[in-house]
């Protein structure tokens, strides 16, 4: 019968965390399980791979690709740049959850390109949100939080790199830095071509008066 009991709150716990992440307080009011209980059950759905995240930063969520596909399509709307990590920790538990190195390789090339992608969204996103406050505070709060943000993207970025990235990974970071570094320089010659037609075109002016 208890056994019956713990089957029928983590079968509850899964339906709640398919709608998204959750922190305990909401898995508590959505579940009407004792607080207590949902640690118990969700630490045994962490050591499972099942659920992966904490009481912070967002709370817990199913480590489910496809659903994090989901999930990570609909928070890069919303401009809540906290939101990315869940979807990208569970990207992140596919690489480690891979059955052979091979798999794990290629998973790591993939996942390394849509966290660099994130970071890049990341911040654009902390700009745009920022310049919408008048207030000096209110800007440094946003800030301060987008960075810690993207903070902890960089550290997914590494322990990758770290543990299954290899010589191919290094590569492919370096090819993504060279594409990078490409349109950076085209954007720094454009720039100096337009100041040069400007220049000109003032040179022009001030002579003709």
């Amino acid at each position: 019968m208890r056994e019956k009991v713990k089957d029928q709150r983590i079968r509850k716990i899964k339906e709640v965390l398919q709608t998204g992440p959750k922190t305990v307080k909401e898995l508590e009011e959505s579940t009407g399980i004792p607080r207590r209980s949902l640690y118990r059950y969700l630490n045994e759905l962490k050591l499972k791979n099942v659920v992966g995240g904490s009481g912070r930063n967002g709370g817990y969520y199913l480590i489910d690709p496809i659903e994090a596909r989901k999930t990570y399509k609909e928070t890069i709307n919303t401009v809540e740049v906290f939101n990315y990590l869940n979807p990208c920790g569970v990207f992140v538990y596919t690489v480690r959850n891979a059955p052979t190195k091979s798999s794990k390789r290629k998973l790591t090339v993939k996942v390394q390109k849509i966290l660099h992608y994130t970071l890049q969204i990341a911040a654009i996103d902390i700009l745009l949100h920022a310049s919408t406050r008048r207030e000096i505070e209110d800007m440094e709060k946003i800030m301060y939080y987008g960075i810690d943000a993207i903070e902890k993207l960089l550290w997914m970025s590494l322990t990758l790199l770290k543990s299954h990235g290899g010589i191919k990974l290094r590569k492919e970071l370096k090819v993504m830095r060279e594409e990078i570094m490409k349109e950076a320089f085209r954007e720094v010659d454009s720039l100096v071509e337009t100041v040069k037609r400007v220049m000109g075109h003032l040179k022009s002016r001030a002579l003709l008066s």
